[in-house]
């Protein structure tokens, strides 16, 4: 699940809401699949400390708020000192405040449309929504095993990566590439870095956490043959990370620096074939074929004497 930039800029009313003494805690929400109330206010019990607390559910679409305080023989303020010692942790329901109840809907409403974003920090991208870069001949989509070759510091690799580091900046371009991460990184995000949260007598602008969420978002960018770049993007840093390219069949493709020769093994000869002769075209080394009468077939690329690169593809006995 990719939502857990929690920073909080706390105001009065910080002692109500049980963050005093930390600028940077934020209040949480538990989540909480399918629970009822009762079951909702068990959660929050079992949790340590003072405070307002929080569960969410998707099942349910429940958000639930409580105040979880000490009670001492009915008594919650001004407690003697043999009373605290006696005293119990009670959850006392609160209403939703409206700032929450907006935020929570719109994760909920991202979650019903990719609950994969959600739930597992995943997110598809069709290169196609990534647009175009300058080929020899005029403009032309991104070519994946060409990004992969020239990582990390080689033209397409660069121009790749700087293109998406740009639309992900905007919400409008972060919109082309995901509607639904757009929404999750430049309207959730934000907002609950600064939520304003009633607790007891007053109240604070805080931040607030959604447990069981992660920092980092995976994307996958695929061209329409199913070839696919994995990047790493992280909301708090806003930093963008390539982690490698594969091929349709889930062969990895190479980058010149890459410790060469290398092997890859293919069960369909003409997978082989394609992504040996990418290869070498990308290396300058050339491609040849060895035995042509099999369908399982190894490709072997190596560095030529020229030190280019260049690939073969053989049977695989």
């Amino acid at each position: 699940m990719l939502i857990r930039l929690v920073t909080g800029a706390v105001l009065l009313g910080a002692l109500a809401l049980g963050i005093a003494g930390d600028v940077q805690a934020a209040v949480p929400a538990l989540r909480c699949e399918g629970c009822t109330p009762a079951q909702s206010r068990q959660m929050v019990l079992s949790r340590p400390g003072l405070g307002i607390r929080f569960t969410y559910g998707f099942s349910n679409h429940h958000v639930r708020k409580f105040q979880v305080m000490l009670d001492g023989a009915g008594k919650q303020e001004d407690l003697t000192p043999e009373e605290l010692a006696k005293a119990t942790r009670i959850a006392v329901d609160m209403p939703v405040d409206t700032d929450v109840q907006r935020l929570w809907s719109l994760l909920d409403q991202i979650h019903t449309l990719n609950p994969d974003l959600i739930e597992h920090g995943r997110v598809n991208v069709d290169l196609g929504d990534v647009g175009v870069t300058a080929g020899t001949n005029g403009m032309r989509p991104f070519d994946i095993s060409r990004v992969a070759w020239d990582a990390p510091r080689g033209q397409e690799y660069q121009r790749f990566m700087q293109r998406m580091r740009d639309l992900l900046k905007s919400q409008a371009g972060t919109q082309a590439l995901n509607r639904d991460l757009a929404s999750a990184i430049h309207d959730f995000l934000p907002g609950i870095k600064g939520v304003y949260i009633e607790g007891g007598s007053s109240g604070g602008t805080v931040g607030m956490s959604f447990e069981g969420t992660s920092e980092t978002i995976d994307l996958k960018v695929c061209d329409p043959a199913g070839n696919c770049v994995f990047l790493h993007y992280t909301t708090g840093t806003k930093s963008l990370v390539y982690d490698h390219a594969e091929d349709p069949s889930n062969n990895v493709w190479p980058s010149q620096l890459d410790q060469f020769p290398y092997t890859w093994r293919f069960h369909d000869r003409n997978d082989a074939i394609e992504f040996g002769r990418n290869v070498a075209r990308h290396g300058g080394g050339g491609f040849t074929m060895g035995l042509n009468n099999c369908f399982e077939a190894v490709v072997t690329c190596a560095r030529t004497s020229t030190n280019f690169i260049g690939c073969r593809v053989d049977c695989m006995w």
